[in-house]
């Protein structure tokens, strides 16, 4: 038998299938644009914030963000073969933050700090997809954003052992994916 935690987490991982399915659906099919370095830093943040919360004993709750984070890479990847871009400050601002947090947690093997700075640095990194989604809206999927708050925040309900280091970064992930989702969907009207 499943224990109701457990279920959250396989919960979780389906609602991120269907996202990233509406998604990758849309990279090929429509004119779904998505930012090489936006999807690549938070691949490798999500990769921080899952080792981060494994660590620190999420269980069940951290299974989304380490699925989350091998999606990100593939998009990231098939980003960087299908859009032309250049990088620009924004970019490089939270692919720095990345790192730093990397070197910090290496350094300082404190889980908090770690997990502290890779939520600011997502905050920065989501600015260019902010910006994007803001000017246009039509190159970006709302369908996958709102389906990854929903995801993150039932993961915070599958988490086993709650702490700041465990829910600080799918919480903050619930309010930035719902206001792009927000934003998406306003800005098209």
């Amino acid at each position: 038998m499943y224990e109701y935690k457990e279920i959250l987490g396989i919960i979780t991982i389906i609602i991120a299938v269907v996202s990233y399915s509406a998604y990758f659906f849309n990279i090929f099919t429509t004119c779904t644009l998505p930012r090489t370095t936006s999807w690549f830093i938070w691949g490798l943040l999500n990769t921080i914030a899952f080792f981060v919360q494994y660590e620190s004993g999420a269980g069940y709750g951290a299974w989304v963000t380490g699925f989350t984070a091998v999606m990100c890479l593939a998009i990231s990847a098939i980003s960087f073969f299908k859009c032309d871009e250049h990088l620009t400050k924004y970019d490089w601002i939270p692919l720095l933050g990345a790192f730093i947090a990397i070197i910090l947690w290496y350094i300082t093997d404190d889980a908090l700090i770690a997990i502290i700075i890779t939520t600011v640095t997502y905050t920065l990194g989501f600015i260019p997809t902010l910006h994007n989604a803001y000017f246009h809206p039509e190159e970006e999927t709302a369908t996958t954003f709102g389906l990854n708050s929903l995801k993150f925040l039932i993961s915070l309900f599958a988490i086993e052992s709650l702490s700041l280091t465990t829910w600080l970064y799918p919480f903050t992930l619930v309010i930035l994916n719902a206001i792009l989702a927000s934003v998406i969907v306003l800005r098209r009207k």
